[in-house]
């Protein structure tokens, strides 16, 4: 399978499973920031609303920051794409693809709601996880695989790729400084010009 259209699938199941939660999460667990329901000892289902980063991060200060944070979304959004275009491993791909696919499906939150929706509830001991969303999934497991692959095949590739383009363009060694009287008895072997001359010098003396 040709890799971007790996990647390209990866980010649509990302995307699709991401809005599909979301809405059940809508519909299933209003009102918002209520005890929600338990699934897991470490695991409870409660809605919850993130106006920051992935995992709350910058909550306060990205509040009133939506669009910066739509563009900033899609600049890297598009880096991600051209980086998927170009790349050769199928793992990257796929990294590439989820962490993309998730980015989109927050960004699409942003823009519907002004905040990004979440509900997932990672708590042990009392200690809670910032709530989070399958988006926030894919962009871990997206860069998690993005790092595995970084020594992988593809990587490995690239790096071979890159050392024969530059042996190609490598200089030619360094010669030593020849010495003055060896050039010019070079020269005068080599031209008749210059073994004439140096007959003639030889008659003179």
């Amino acid at each position: 399978m040709h890799l971007p259209t790996l990647g390209l699938l990866a980010a649509v199941a990302a995307f699709v499973a991401d809005q599909a939660t979301k809405a059940w999460a809508l519909s299933t667990l209003w009102p918002p920031y209520s005890c929600g329901m338990g699934v897991l000892p470490v695991l409870n289902l409660r809605l919850g609303f993130n106006a920051g980063v992935t995992f709350g991060m910058f909550r306060d200060s990205a509040a009133g920051a939506v669009w910066v944070l739509v563009a900033v979304g899609l600049l890297v959004v598009a880096f991600l794409g051209s980086w998927l275009w170009r790349t050769r491993s199928g793992a990257e791909a796929v990294g590439l693809g989820l962490v993309i696919g998730g980015a989109l499906g927050n960004i699409l939150d942003r823009l519907r709601r002004g905040a990004v929706t979440d509900f997932l509830d990672a708590h042990y001991g009392g200690w809670h996880w910032p709530t989070f969303n399958v988006a926030d999934i894919g962009i871990v497991c997206g860069g998690s695989l993005l790092l595995i692959s970084a020594d992988g095949p593809g990587c490995q590739a690239r790096n071979a790729s890159r050392e024969r383009r530059l042996a190609s363009h490598d200089p030619p060694p360094n010669r030593p400084p020849r010495d003055r009287n060896h050039a010019d008895r070079d020269a005068g072997a080599g031209h008749p010009s210059g073994a004439r001359s140096g007959r003639a010098l030889w008659h003179v003396a």
